[in-house]
């Protein structure tokens, strides 16, 4: 998509190279799970950025939507300059058990943290180049449930991979 925006906006096409991140950690350097244990609940991760860019805000007032559905979010939260969001967030899903705010982890630890989830969960509401937690979760072996535009989009392929929801609509996220 990125490639596609900057044809349009007048850059040649013979000084454009397309040139993917690499993963953060190869599929055979993490060690393999421990093992899920036997549950009846979906585990569901959210890594990254605590930004209303980000979407999280998206996602837990979709888990909020149906409160009868055995799912546990785990929110493991990078706060920049959002701090005031962070805190609004928490004050919004003090109430559900169902989703926790966890200290962030090492960059060299993301691969193995998400072998123990269900799914990664990216709900981005901005144009993303290609985020490079996709690919961590594609080394962990788990499927991705993004927001379907930009680099999202182009990485996670629909009901193969993971699934592409609608970005911002909270009942679509509640379906998915």
């Amino acid at each position: 998509w990125l490639r596609q925006a900057l044809i349009a906006n007048g850059v040649p096409v013979e000084k454009l190279i397309l040139c993917r991140h690499g993963a953060t950690q190869a599929p055979n350097d993490v060690a393999p799970a421990a093992g899920v244990p036997d549950r009846n609940e979906l585990r569901i991760a959210f890594m990254g950025r605590v930004d209303s860019t980000k979407g999280p805000h998206i996602l837990m007032e979709a888990i909020r939507q149906r409160p009868r559905l055995a799912i546990k979010l785990d929110v493991y939260p990078i706060i920049q300059d959002s701090l005031q969001y962070a805190d609004d967030l928490r004050g919004r899903v003090r109430n559900d058990s169902r989703i926790e705010f966890l200290t962030p982890i090492p960059n060299g630890e993301v691969v193995a943290r998400l072998q123990s989830y269900d799914a990664l969960a990216v709900p981005s509401l901005a144009m993303e180049t290609g985020p490079l937690v996709v690919y961590d979760a594609f080394s962990a072996g788990i499927p991705v449930i993004g927001s379907n535009r930009g680099g999202i989009a182009e990485l996670v392929t629909h009901e193969r991979d993971g699934l592409l929801v609608a970005p911002g609509d909270v009942g679509a996220w509640s379906e998915a």
